[in-house]
């Protein structure tokens, strides 16, 4: 499509966020799908998400799982809400998987804000 080879040139001189927005507003986000996969290593969360709305219209699943794992600038927590009860098993097991991750970093979380009150109970006790 030429609106993505426009928009491929121009990709190191526009602001993605904006792009995505005026997009969505029109109602073409899938259009730019392709230009959109081609900014994807930059991991914009707006871009991010946009991909993720898209592969879920489609019924793209192992797109939208490798976009999940492969780039974690988005709403993990808003799309495995959405996805929890979804009727279909895939969707389920995605949010699955994005509860899991989420609870990675959450475990991770509290671990170093142990740590840092271990340290400001040492530094007060000497």
């Amino acid at each position: 499509m030429q609106l993505n080879d426009l928009l491929k040139l121009l990709s190191k001189k526009i602001d993605l966020v904006k792009c995505v927005q005026v997009m969505k507003r029109t109602g073409y986000i899938s259009l730019i799908e392709p230009f959109l996969k081609s900014v994807q290593f930059q991991n914009i969360a707006a871009v991010n998400e946009a991909l993720n709305e898209i592969y879920l219209e489609k019924q793209d699943y192992a797109s939208l799982r490798k976009s999940i794992r492969d780039f974690d600038s988005f709403e993990s927590t808003q799309l495995a809400f959405s996805l929890e009860n979804h009727e279909l098993l895939d969707c389920r097991r995605i949010s699955a998987l994005l509860y899991r991750k989420n609870k990675k970093i959450l475990e991770e979380y509290r671990g170093v804000e142990e740590r840092l009150k271990l340290q400001g109970c040492h530094g007060n006790c000497r």
